[in-house]
């Protein structure tokens, strides 16, 4: 009948039904271990249907609604008034722990309900404590165990294995509780992949860097290559300079012995033009002593003559040769000088190339040594790699182990915490017991069990049905003497206010600090996921911006405590390109500048402004540091705009407008800007724009 009944709810067929706010089961939630009490409290009134009014018992009854079984209705408007047993307390008892209404939550429309149901059941410990508190508290009450045993108020007993499983609210509370278990490994599971996924970063980044060792290694290779080509060719270069210089060698040796030929013939023309010259000298003394007698011998002087001519072209034949074989020798010497000259530079040339070849020979060497340097770096990170999941495999286990140790640890706590519940109830059980015994002697004997004084020892009366009539005869007496004190009631019930006032704002405080608790956590929760998002996003600029501001290097922002990131501090690692990695207080004042500068303009990147002020950061920087400086600057043009306070050249030459104070005249100063399109290619400001 009930799941008829919520079906035709569901389907909204019938107007009427939107009276009907669900069966009770539906409104209690509680923690799933005293789920089992309120099920046994509740019983059959746990299917029951909660209504406003009586239009839906009107309509089932007059047969407008059809249902396929029967149901039980509990109306919100019929709830009688609070019942006597709502007044009485046993909170602080020993063996009780609690009031069944309060153990639960509901909406504030239901609050009444909850209270008709719960509010006079009382949880306790055992079945002989609720039977001990059923005669102190008088009737009215009801008391189930933690072993969900019913004592009821007509005194019926319900007993027996407790089926939990078979309780509506043990099942709405289990789905709380397991959505509450689903959101926290939910959670767990999210920490997890991140984890995993800031692990896969690594990896990608150790492969990153793996396969930069890689392409330097092979471009190592292609540079060992062109060494070996360039080696090639100059060996080849050198034997074709070792011929050359070996022809020119020959060349010149038979230049030397075309020399000493051309030497012995310029003597031996001497020795020739020698004899002429005697021979003239001979003849123009014959030709002297013929004068005389020229007339007498005409014919000899004119043989004499034809003599003289002839030796005379002799003679100039013989300087013409002589003259020839001079320039000849010239001739040969000016190339026998450029043959040395050639020689020499054959030579020289040699020289460098064998220089060069040396070069590349330790060039050589230097990239094998550079390749068996990276080579063993590349296999020192696959090793480090290979332990580094060996470790994490080992702590996997590890971790497995101690869950299981942990698990097994909670099983036999819990088993040892049932024990030590069921020990301590047959303990209040017991003391129960014999403070109610001793209670009763005391009020029948005034025997004080409890007293500090042990009893005397009591011989047995000698007419004890005497005794018993006097104890009869007092106790008759006692019962006719009626009410001592009128007032206790009423005092009880101001008392009763003033405690349900105080346990309502305690409620209260206890429901505020949790709320505020919730929301903390909540906050914590959102900073946590915004300050690694931020961090990560800043990582990423900074990693960009650093290797595009040293040429290259590594740079990387660590949490010291990744646990806490919101209680962490973070540790800012840079190594400069061609430097081992060491601690950054050994950097350079321009390389810790060039790095707080990469650092900022990461953060700035991730929250830009329109406009940025710099005063004087590029003063500790070189000229090659402040180009890249404007390189960085300029990737931000297109978002922001600089104001750049500097004393650098190179930096001024990157700004489109130049703002500077200067003193024409003593002690008055003067502002003076400048945009470089005005300036013309002589330097000079146009006249129109100065203006």
């Amino acid at each position: 009948g009930v799941r008829s009944l919520t079906e035709l709810v569901r389907s909204g067929k019938f107007q009427i039904l939107g009276d009907v706010l669900g069966i009770v089961a539906d409104h209690l939630r509680t923690e799933p271990s005293v789920a089992p009490l309120i099920d046994a409290t509740l019983g059959p009134l746990a299917q029951y249907a909660v209504v406003r009014g009586d239009r839906v018992q009107n309509a089932i009854l007059t047969g407008e609604i059809q249902i396929s079984g029967r149901v039980g209705l509990l109306r919100l408007d019929e709830l009688p008034p609070r019942r006597p047993g709502d007044k009485i307390r046993l909170d602080g008892l020993r063996g009780v722990i609690g009031r069944a209404d309060r153990m639960i939550q509901c909406e504030p429309l239901l609050e009444p309900l909850a209270k008709h149901l719960l509010g006079t059941t009382w949880i306790v410990d055992s079945l002989a404590t609720a039977l001990g508190l059923r005669k102190l508290s008088g009737a009215g009450l009801r008391f189930v165990t933690s072993h969900c045993e019913l004592l009821d108020r007509d005194g019926s007993i319900v007993v027996g294995p407790a089926t939990a499983a078979a309780g509506l609210v043990s099942r709405h509370s289990q789905l709380v509780a397991a959505d509450t278990d689903l959101q926290h490994y939910r959670y767990q599971l999210a920490q997890s992949r991140a984890e995993a996924e800031r692990l896969q970063v690594q990896v990608d980044e150790e492969a990153a860097a793996l396969g930069r060792i890689e392409d330097a290694h092979r471009d190592e290779i292609t540079r060992r290559a062109a060494a070996l080509a360039s080696l090639r060719h100059a060996k080849e270069r050198t034997e074709h300079c070792q011929r050359e210089l070996a022809e020119l060698e020959q060349q010149w040796n038979a230049t030397q012995v075309d020399w000493r030929s051309a030497e012995q013939e310029g003597k031996t023309y001497e020795q020739d033009l020698g004899v002429c010259r005697d021979e003239i000298n001979a003849l123009e003394v014959e030709g002297a002593t013929t004068e005389r007698n020229v007339r007498e011998h005409e014919g000899n002087l004119r043989a004499a003559t034809d003599r003289v001519m002839s030796l005379s072209v002799d003679l100039a034949r013989a300087e013409q040769k002589l003259e020839a074989i001079t320039a000849t020798i010239e001739q040969q010497q000016r190339d026998q000088s450029q043959r040395r000259a050639a020689v020499d530079e054959v030579r020289a040339q040699m020289a460098g190339d064998y220089a060069r070849r040396d070069e590349l020979r330790l060039r050589q060497l230097q990239a094998a040594s550079t390749l068996a340097t990276r080579y063993w770096e590349a296999q020192q990170i696959g090793d480090t790699t290979r332990q580094w999941q060996q470790l994490a495999a080992q702590l996997r286990r590890q971790q497995k182990e101690h869950q299981r140790i942990v698990d097994a640890a909670d099983r036999e706590m819990q088993k040892t915490g049932q024990e030590l519940h069921a020990v301590s109830s047959r303990c209040d059980t017991l003391q129960l017991k014999r403070e109610t015994l001793a209670a009763r002697l005391l009020e029948d004997y005034q025997i004080d069990l409890l007293g500090s004084d042990p009893p005397e020892s009591i011989q047995p009366p000698e007419d004890r049905q005497a005794a018993e009539a006097e104890i009869a005869t007092l106790r008759d007496q006692i019962q006719r003497t009626g009410s001592v004190n009128m007032e206790a009631l009423d005092e009880l019930e101001g008392l009763q206010q003033r405690y349900d006032e105080l346990h309502g704002q305690y409620q209260d405080l206890t429901a505020a600090k949790e709320s505020l608790q919730r929301i903390i956590q909540r906050i914590n929760t959102d900073s946590r996921r915004l300050f690694m998002d931020t961090l990560e996003a800043i990582r990423q600029n900074f990693q960009r911006l650093y290797r595009k501001s040293f040429g290259g290097g590594q740079a990387d922002l660590i949490l010291e405590n990744v646990d806490d990131p919101l209680e962490s501090g973070v540790e800012i690692v840079a190594t400069p390109p061609g430097k081992p990695s060491f601690s950054n207080s050994l950097l350079s004042g321009g390389e810790k500048a060039l790095t707080a500068v990469a650092l900022l303009m990461s953060i700035f990147q991730f929250r830009p402004s329109p406009f940025c002020v710099l005063d004087e950061v590029d003063a500790p920087f070189d000229e090659a540091n402040i180009g890249r400086f404007v390189t960085v600057l300029k990737e931000f043009l297109d978002q922001s705009k600089f104001v750049v306070v500097t004393h650098s050249k190179k930096t001024m030459t990157a700004a489109t407008t130049l703002y500077g104070v200067t003193m024409q005249e003593s002690g008055v100063s003067k502002r003076v800007s400048v945009r470089f399109e005005d300036v013309n290619e002589d330097g000079e400001i146009n006249a129109t724009d100065a203006a």
